[in-house]
């Protein structure tokens, strides 16, 4: 109500400035006029004018009987402003020479007055209809904020969060899954459609690449296979010389035997057999002799056909101690030439499940590069020290040896396939790697520590 107060105040005291002309000549015409822009304010409902004497010039609507007691002591020299339940009235003096003097000067003459009524029941209507009009707009908003959340859900949240699960479904692997893009025809079910496709196309792609992994893994494999029997033979290569000559003391042991034999079979035809017995330590000397050529030759040859084997997939129980002597054989002529000092502790009785020619290929090239090393850099009192031991359920073994180890720059290269710092014909440089890769398929782990030797 304030605010109306003010507005109805400031628009009487605006037509008061604006009838001075009128009042002052008490023209009836222009009076008309101003009142009929002022009924323009739908909360006027009656307006008066009056000369400085009081007397009504002019009361619009015409038709409407003044009363002539309305504004009785309202005519005064200030603005005043009545107002009741459903009437509010202004009356305001029409000054000649302004509303206000100025500082110092004598204010200006009153020719009259301006009174205008304003319907406050027009006002209370204006607030229901305006009260109305927002309960109206906030129902219909209400009303069509709920359908457009029900549509919304209905053919956008909805396909869209079912859109999403079924995409997390494709992005994690399962390219069996489809969305259901018939459920919508907007931009959700094109949508849809094209994440379809999508998923057909990655599953043939799929079934191209399993295929081509499959076929190339075989082919890996095969390789592997090829590269371990080259490394395999190349070793038997190596050691070849060795080898002969490990099973040729057995042979001359067996060879003088036979010809001690043959011999004594002559002597014995010509003495009719009555110095055998005068003999006979010497030939149990002869047999001994014989007996542990063949031990020495059953020994080698089990040896190399348990490490010539191809089927290295064969899966066994067996003991560490077994492998490790087998190598021994092999190694045995060139650790002794070599003078080779040969520490080993085992602490684990436990019997090793796997592969015994997998573990005898990388234990034999630990054997092979140790010697190559020792003979490269001239190592005095050279040393290999083997130690099986238990920690934390799992069979650790430690190879180590006392040579001047492998420079910094290449300790994260030796189990690169076909890296070695060998000359050209001593080395494949497939060695490590193809012990890497065989630790591996046994569930273990190689790795390079530092050594402990002086």
């Amino acid at each position: 109500m304030e605010s109306f107060e003010n507005n109805a105040r400031i628009t009487t005291i605006q037509i008061a400035k604006r009838s001075v002309a009128a009042i002052f000549t008490e023209d009836p015409d222009q009076l008309r006029e101003i009142a009929s822009d002022v009924f323009l304010i739908p909360t006027v409902s009656r307006l008066s004018f009056f000369n400085h004497n009081k007397k009504l010039l002019g009361h619009f609507p015409t038709t409407d009987q003044f009363p002539e007691n309305a504004v009785e002591g309202f005519l005064g020299p200030a603005p005043v402003f009545s107002l009741n339940e459903n009437l509010a009235i202004a009356v305001v003096p029409v000054i000649l020479e302004g509303l206000k003097p100025e500082k110092g000067e004598k204010g200006g003459e009153i020719i009259g007055w301006t009174s205008c009524h304003f319907s406050l029941l027009g006002v209370h209507q204006q607030l229901r209809s305006l009260t109305w009009s927002l309960i109206l707009s906030a129902v219909t908003v209400t009303l069509a904020f709920f359908f457009f959340t029900f549509f919304l859900e209905r053919w956008v949240n909805k396909p869209l969060i079912q859109l999403i699960e079924k995409v997390k479904f494709i992005a994690g692997g399962d390219l069996s899954v489809r969305v259901d893009s018939a459920a919508t025809h907007d931009e959700i079910g094109a949508l849809g459609e094209h994440i379809n496709i999508m998923a057909d196309a990655l599953q043939k792609h799929t079934v191209g690449l399993e295929t081509l992994v499959r076929r190339k893994s075989d082919e890996i494999e095969v390789r592997e296979r090829q590269l371990m029997y080259q490394e395999k033979m190349a070793s038997l290569g190596r050691m070849s010389a060795n080898i002969a000559h490990e099973i040729n003391n057995p042979l001359n042991y067996v060879g003088m035997g036979l010809d001690y034999l043959e011999l004594r079979e002559e002597k014995l035809k010509n003495t009719d057999g009555k110095s055998f017995a005068e003999d006979s330590s010497e030939r149990q000397k002869v047999f001994s002799d014989i007996r542990h050529g063949f031990s020495r030759l059953k020994g080698i040859l089990e040896s190399l056909r348990k490490f010539s084997r191809t089927d290295e997939t064969e899966v066994q129980d067996y003991f560490f101690q077994e492998v490790l002597l087998d190598t021994q054989r092999i190694f045995e002529r060139e650790l002794k030439l070599s003078e080779v000092k040969l520490e080993t502790k085992i602490s684990s009785t436990r019997q090793l499940h796997g592969s015994m020619v997998r573990l005898q290929q990388i234990l034999l090239n630990f054997f092979r590069n140790a010697l190559d090393v020792f003979e490269e850099s001239h190592t005095s009192s050279p040393i290999i020290k083997i130690e099986v031991r238990e920690l934390n359920n799992q069979i650790v073994i430690h190879f180590e040896d006392n040579g001047p180890g492998i420079p910094p720059e290449h300790r994260n290269r030796i189990f690169e396939p076909f890296f070695t710092t060998k000359p050209p014909g001593k080395g494949t440089g497939i060695g490590l790697a193809l012990c890497f890769e065989l630790a591996a398929r046994e569930g273990g782990l190689i790795s390079l520590g530092d050594s402990t030797m002086g």
